[in-house]
């Protein structure tokens, strides 16, 4: 078995996930096609079909030209402004597309195990290479402008880890649904459908509590935090972060096309990064509307306690000699 360092295990896991994926796949739709005598002519009652249904040409043509065209659209400004951390946005672009590719040759092999199996496992993986890039934008954004207090008691640098793992976790469970699905009986493929809306509702639970942490910054840095707020740059980006969030539940599309736009190296940018500390403390209340200041003292045992040499520059000699 072959061993890979620990700094290569997370870029192993995608091809893990691809080998999953495979083995479910191939193990019901391979039960199918042992007795493909039993195929039947109708699509929805096929059971040799996994997807029950002949997808239409030109909605796929229509799709695929749309995410190919955003892939290259983003590929473009990667290039010109960088960004290497958002590599698995364009990454997922193309595999999206490449995944509703696969849908024409499977309209004229309705029973290849193959082509199901490159279709499902793009089509599925891609949404969670798009969540990924959002909770690694939020992630960014919070540094940028060293507003770590905000996102209390969650920490921001371990935002990607918490909400890409439970996208791998989701993802596995759809896969593992996906793969019960195409088996031959009834009663699997039962098991199969609703192991795979469970998986579904896990992803849609974990991007929720993900929606409420971005709702959550952005209304204490504008309750709380002046110097942050009229920083600018960021609430643009910030709002076409929320604009995908949107849109990742409704058309996927419109959601990553976002980022053609407000591709956010271009908002993130030195000139507007806070890197000294923002206020005198790290530690917030959130129960007023206006934060309470401490006065500062200036009672007269607070000036006698300074030094004669002070006193003197400072004007206090004179001021105490005219009160005498």
């Amino acid at each position: 078995m072959l061993r890979l360092p620990g700094r290569l295990a997370l870029g192993s896991l995608p091809s893990k996930l691809a080998v999953v994926v495979l083995l479910f796949g191939a193990t019901g739709a391979l039960a199918a096609r042992k007795n493909s005598e039993f195929c039947a002519k109708d699509p929805f009652n096929d059971i040799c079909n996994p997807l029950r249904y002949i997808p239409v040409l030109w909605a796929a043509v229509l799709s695929l030209s749309l995410y190919f065209l955003v892939s290259i659209l983003l590929t473009i400004q990667l290039y010109r402004y960088g960004g290497k951390w958002l590599l698995c946005l364009v990454i997922g672009a193309y595999c999206e597309g490449l995944g509703l590719t696969m849908r024409i040759p499977f309209r004229s092999n309705p029973h290849s195990t193959g082509i199901y199996i490159v279709e499902y496992l793009f089509v599925v993986l891609s949404p969670c290479a798009f969540l990924a890039a959002d909770y690694i934008l939020l992630g960014r954004i919070t540094n940028h402008l060293n507003g770590h207090k905000h996102l209390k008691p969650i920490n921001p640098n371990k935002i990607m880890r918490i909400f890409v793992g439970s996208d791998i976790c989701t993802f596995l469970v759809q896969a593992a649904g996906g793969g019960l699905s195409t088996a031959q009986d009834s009663k699997l493929r039962d098991v199969g459908s609703k192991v795979f809306l469970a998986g579904i509702a896990l992803q849609l639970a974990s991007f929720a509590f993900f929606t409420v942490v971005y709702l959550m910054f952005f209304w204490r840095v504008w309750k709380h935090d002046a110097v942050i707020w009229n920083q600018r740059g960021w609430k643009s980006l910030y709002l076409a972060l929320g604009w995908t969030c949107i849109m990742f539940l409704l058309p996927l599309w419109l959601g990553i096309s976002a980022y053609v736009w407000f591709w956010p190296p271009k908002y993130l940018t030195d000139d507007n990064r806070i890197t000294a500390p923002i206020s005198s403390g790290d530690d917030i209340e959130y129960t007023s509307d206006v934060p309470v200041v401490a006065p500062i003292e200036t009672s007269n045992s607070h000036l006698a306690s300074l030094e004669p040499s002070v006193r003197e520059k400072a004007g206090l000699v004179d001021m105490e000699k005219r009160s005498t």
